[in-house]
């Protein structure tokens, strides 16, 4: 939807290029689209996005802007992105936090 303020379409493309914009984006798009390449991994899971954050203006609500060296992360990784179940994290934090990681590590725990 175009803006009759130019001003105001200066400002909305500006956000579009922010890493808590893009990290927004991509979140919606990995749990939506088939065409991307990771949505296997979130959107064929059955990994939804909270009907909430369907605005922008809400994700940045409740997650604040994203710190420098975050992406962002779900505290469960089987669970869906909302406010309670994500977080700005590290890589070494998010590293932990796989579900990849956890099977090997409940595995592991199994056969030993």
């Amino acid at each position: 939807m175009p803006y009759a303020d130019p001003e105001k379409a200066r400002a909305s493309n500006r956000a579009r290029q922010t890493p808590t914009y893009i990290s927004w984006a991509s979140m919606k798009s990995r749990c939506t689209n088939p065409n991307v390449p990771n949505y296997r991994h979130y959107g064929a899971r059955g990994i939804t996005v909270c009907g909430r954050w369907d605005s922008y203006a809400n994700f940045v609500e409740d997650m604040g802007p994203r710190p420098v060296g975050t992406t962002l992360d779900r505290v469960n990784a089987d669970g869906n992105y909302e406010k309670t179940n994500c977080r700005w994290a590290d890589r070494l934090t998010q590293r932990h936090n796989r579900s990849v990681t956890k099977s090997a590590t409940s595995e592991r725990t199994i056969a030993s």
